[in-house]
């Protein structure tokens, strides 16, 4: 179905569906993007905050089921949950292990608040991806994949989220060795790169 702004509008049924197909049998099915980290045309990528980090969140209803990587688990010190193990299927092949899930996790996105019971695998590109069991409860959602929004009811408000926009033009700042170790220790840097200068012989 097609929302305003050719935002698609995924009914309740439709995320039932997507929770209880065939191709999911006893387990759960992550995407090969929420692995890889690369966006693509049909993912939101939220900027949250949780506990005293900052996270990029990808919500992806290409997952059947909500996850938290291994690395954020630590960096919080969440206390973690055992439960029966698992198969976590890659979309494309591939299989991950999971037998913990830390319960109640909150977090934030501007001055929402949000929890789940997320499930840990070591994560490529995210800190936390948030499927279909995530998205099942709110019923009807509006995600605009152009405008990167997601639409939802949330404590009876109507609630839009604005998703990190992909940089179309590669930037670079100078950095202090403080401020880098500042942007690392709050998870506020995703990715970095050093550059050093030679001269020709």
């Amino acid at each position: 179905m097609i929302g305003e702004d050719g935002g698609h509008i995924l009914s309740h049924e439709t995320l039932n569906e997507l929770l209880t197909k065939d191709t999911v049998v006893a387990d759960c099915t992550i995407s090969l993007n929420a692995m890889s980290g690369d966006p693509t045309a049909k993912t939101i990528r939220l900027c949250a905050v949780g506990g005293d980090q900052i996270m990029l969140m990808l919500v992806d209803s290409g997952s059947t089921h909500s996850f938290i990587s291994s690395d954020m688990v630590a960096r919080l010190h969440c206390t973690t949950t055992p439960i029966a193990p698992i198969q976590v299927h890659v979309a494309g092949g591939g299989l991950l292990s999971c037998d913990r899930m830390v319960k109640d996790f909150r977090w934030m996105v501007k001055n929402h608040s949000f929890s789940a019971d997320l499930r840990v695998v070591d994560l490529g590109g995210y800190d936390a991806v948030l499927g279909v069991d995530w998205l099942a409860p709110f019923g009807d959602t509006v995600c605009n994949w152009k405008a990167q929004t997601i639409t939802i009811v949330h404590n009876g408000e109507e609630v839009c989220l604005a998703g990190v926009q992909q940089l179309t033009t590669s930037s670079a700042i100078q950095a202090s060795a403080d401020q880098l170790a500042k942007w690392v220790f709050g998870n506020d840097i995703w990715a970095t790169a050093l550059v050093s200068a030679t001269t020709p012989d």
